[in-house]
């Protein structure tokens, strides 16, 4: 029996328009998304979809206590983001097992807004 789980989110652009030493970006991001984003023209967009991921992933493993920075938003060669967890023995009480477990995202914004779903089978 496949055990799927899904999560949403989306988020204004502007709310992540912040000089990179903020301390909500520095609670919220590891040092590679900060320099991935911090590297494109307009970094809002790329936090504000990280942030996104995050919170979708969170939604879809329903554990609300997860350290959003135990949550890492990388890229593949051909730029496809996929989601790196940091600590693998994060969701003991969600049922899932994170070495096993396969875990899809999509990430899209446009200057307004960003949303990214994400998929755990």
């Amino acid at each position: 029996m496949i055990i799927m789980k899904l999560g949403t989110d989306i988020e204004e652009v502007k709310r992540f328009n912040l000089s990179r030493d903020n301390a909500f970006l520095q609670k919220v991001f590891t040092n590679l998304e900060l320099d991935y984003a911090f590297g494109k023209s307009i970094p809002a967009q790329h936090l504000c979809g990280f942030f996104c991921a995050k919170e979708a992933y969170i939604k879809a493993i329903g554990d609300r206590k997860v350290d959003l920075r135990s949550i890492e938003i990388c890229h593949n060669e051909s730029g496809a983001p996929f989601i790196c967890v940091i600590e693998s023995d994060l969701n003991v009480e969600s049922g899932l097992n994170l070495k096993s477990e396969k875990i899809l995202v999509s990430i899209s914004h446009t200057k307004e807004f960003a949303t990214a779903t994400v998929i755990i089978y």
